[in-house]
């Protein structure tokens, strides 16, 4: 097939992917604030489903993945030029928030400081022990932080991803997720519906999915295409970017009781939105920079076949069938 088409429909695909998730984002935020007056039961005060949007929202994810079913996953494309100091810039503050709020919280969870989400809670300082998935959570918020911000500024040096940027530090995100995700289940998901948490609990998952993938991508780990780190990466605007946006609007509405039903979702999560989005668009920039042949299909077996000539194939095949004769 002709390159030039080729790369045509892979920037068209990138494109269209970014857009899915940064203007559905958007559109979800609206519709939400929109429907959910609707929904208020007058006598309990409780939300109904919002099925609407989380209809919206799987019907995205739907054409996010048929995207990648027409790029096949696409090959790896490296970001470079402006868009990789865009995305260091981003790294650098998406490490720095989480550094910071991670921070603080350890240090009012051990009672250091009179402020912070388990600073009220004195169980949480007095039996560290029994609150040992937070600790967790925050102890590998504080790693990954830490590891978005050496990413950040290895990127801003080298002006280029490349393959092996960071082997393990850039999973610490990944597990931090994962010990958020768990500590939502055995607390506050554990007592209401599943369609309830649905913002939430899918946010999560997408959010550790898109930190892994990208993990991934950095690591150098596996084929990661662009159309697949697309995929996460605009799913995890889709969720990350609309959730915390929704309980913004609902808190300057000053609608207490629709800002807590919106969900469990923070400035952390909204970091993590914005450091999806800027994946999406400094990839897709970088995509439609590139030329034509860069953006060609890798085949599977270009790993092992590495540094072996067509030559050598031949007389290789050339000494088995004479082996055979014999």
């Amino acid at each position: 097939m002709n390159k030039g088409y080729l790369h045509h429909r892979a920037n068209t695909m990138a494109r269209i992917m970014t857009a899915l998730g940064g203007l559905g984002a958007v559109a979800i935020v609206l519709l939400r604030v929109w429907i959910s007056p609707s929904q208020r039961d007058m006598d309990t005060g409780l939300f109904a489903t919002n099925w609407p949007v989380i209809g919206l929202m799987l019907l995205i994810l739907l054409a996010l993945g048929a995207c990648v079913y027409l790029t096949r996953g696409g090959s790896r494309q490296e970001i470079t030029g402006k868009p990789s100091l865009v995305l260091s810039m981003t790294l650098l503050a998406v490490g720095g928030a989480l550094t910071l709020f991670a921070a603080v919280e350890m240090l009012a969870r051990l009672g250091v400081l009179p402020f912070g989400t388990a600073a009220a809670n004195a169980a949480d300082v007095a039996a560290p022990l029994g609150t040992l998935l937070p600790w967790l959570q925050w102890a590998f918020c504080l790693l990954g932080g830490v590891a978005l911000v050496g990413l950040g500024l290895k990127l801003a040096s080298e002006g280029v991803t490349r393959r092996g940027m960071s082997r393990w530090g850039v999973l610490a995100p990944v597990l931090w997720v994962w010990f958020t995700l768990a500590n939502y289940e055995m607390s506050y998901a554990s007592m209401i519906r599943l369609s309830d948490g649905f913002f939430t609990l899918g946010m999560y998952i997408m959010e550790m999915l898109f930190l892994f993938f990208f993990a991934r991508y950095i690591a150098g780990v596996g084929k990661v295409g662009f159309g697949t780190l697309l995929f996460f990466s605009s799913g995890a605007t889709l969720f990350a970017l609309s959730a915390p946006l929704v309980r913004l609007a609902m808190y300057l509405l000053q609608d207490g009781e629709a800002f807590a039903a919106a969900g469990a979702a923070g400035v952390l999560d909204l970091a993590i939105g914005l450091l999806a989005l800027a994946v999406s668009i400094t990839l897709c920039q970088s995509l439609s920079a590139a030329p034509a042949s860069e953006t060609e299909e890798e085949p599977e077996w270009s790993d092992e076949a590495e540094g072996v000539s067509v030559a050598d194939l031949i007389e290789v095949s050339a000494d088995e069938e004479g082996l055979s004769e014999e």
